[in-house]
């Protein structure tokens, strides 16, 4: 096995004029096609390190590298999905997908691409629908097309669903894993949904506050793709994460949800 495609070592941020260091010490690899939940309540620094990990802030202390290089800024191979999908109103679907090749002057040789990439979304019947006109699951599912369209290795969500209704949410997590694994994407997801995490990721950080710091890097124990969170195998790793967030008492055992 080759290098980590990323390394995070003695990372530490403090906002300035705050007496306190939101993170400290943070240190982890990421593998190349890895999917990694970044777990905690609220105000424990998630968005903050998922915000340094994309160069969109500067650390304090430590270093992030990627490929061997530190990151000094944004770049097209790291994106970010938002909470909100910060998409451009007065554009159809297709408009907003196609922004990255656009502004990159490559939007002619890669329109049949974007055109793949909204029904790799199931968004191909709304490509010239204005955006305005679209459920928010379905925003969401441009904002995916248009990360996907930058061609990126990493792509980072910060909580994009947690605004959408449980069944849209459900369905997006399960998809998202599985076109990322499909593209051979590295996926590093930040959030505080226990569900989300199991569904999504192949291992969770998980994060203590005040200041942020990893307590625990839980390897889930080899679940399908295609996973749903009613699965035995799915629950018992649900309950090792609680577990290591201290939500529970004692780490479930093997065998424990034989019969759900």
């Amino acid at each position: 096995m080759g290098p980590p495609l990323l390394c995070v070592d003695g990372l530490g941020h403090r906002y300035r004029h705050h007496p306190e260091p939101v993170l400290r010490d943070i240190g982890f690899r990421v593998e190349a096609g890895e999917a990694v939940a970044v777990v905690g309540r609220s105000g424990c620094g998630k968005s903050t390190l998922l915000h340094l990990l994309a160069g969109l802030l500067h650390p304090t202390a430590g270093e992030i590298r990627i490929h061997g290089e530190p990151v000094r800024g944004p770049s097209a191979r790291w994106v970010v999905m938002f909470q909100q999908p910060l998409l451009y109103p007065w554009m159809t679907a297709f408009e907003n997908a196609a922004l990255g090749p656009r502004f990159a002057g490559r939007l002619p040789e890669t329109a049949t691409a974007v055109g793949d990439l909204l029904a790799l979304v199931k968004m191909a019947e709304f490509a010239g629908t204005n955006v305005q006109r679209l459920s928010g699951g379905q925003q969401q599912r441009v904002a995916l097309a248009r990360s996907l369209a930058a061609q990126p290795e990493i792509l980072m969500l910060d909580e994009p669903f947690s605004a959408l209704d449980t069944f849209t949410r459900r369905a997006l997590q399960v998809e998202v894993r599985a076109i990322a694994k499909r593209l051979g994407i590295t996926l590093l997801l930040v959030t505080h949904d226990i569900d989300e995490a199991v569904l999504m990721a192949d291992r969770a950080l998980v994060m203590d506050a005040r200041p942020g710091r990893i307590r625990a890097d839980l390897a889930f124990r080899p679940l399908p793709d295609e996973r749903g969170i009613d699965d035995p195998a799915v629950q018992f790793e649900r309950a090792r994460l609680l577990a290591a967030l201290g939500e529970t008492t004692e780490a479930p055992r093997p065998g424990d949800f034989h019969q759900i």
